[in-house]
């Protein structure tokens, strides 16, 4: 058995619960309602995040994205 000491690169990267829902709403293209800390809603399919932020392609136009910071983000819901 090797208990030698390995740098973090040689692990598994740690995938977050939202993280994984949000990979699996992205891969099947599911429309998502996101409540922001303002009120305002956004209905839209995410085209991809990182640690801070979520970019949607917003629900019934035409080429309309937008990007929003998780900070801003009360809740998100399946539409």
């Amino acid at each position: 058995m090797d208990l030698t000491a390995r740098d973090s690169s040689d692990r598994m990267p740690i995938i977050h619960t939202h993280n994984a829902e949000l990979i699996k709403f992205r891969d099947e293209r599911k429309a998502l309602v996101f409540t922001l800390i303002n009120g305002e809603t956004l209905e839209g399919f995410v085209r991809w995040f990182d640690e801070e932020t979520v970019h949607l392609v917003i629900a019934g136009t035409e080429r309309a994205e937008t990007t929003i910071f998780h900070h801003a983000v009360v809740r998100y819901q399946v539409r």
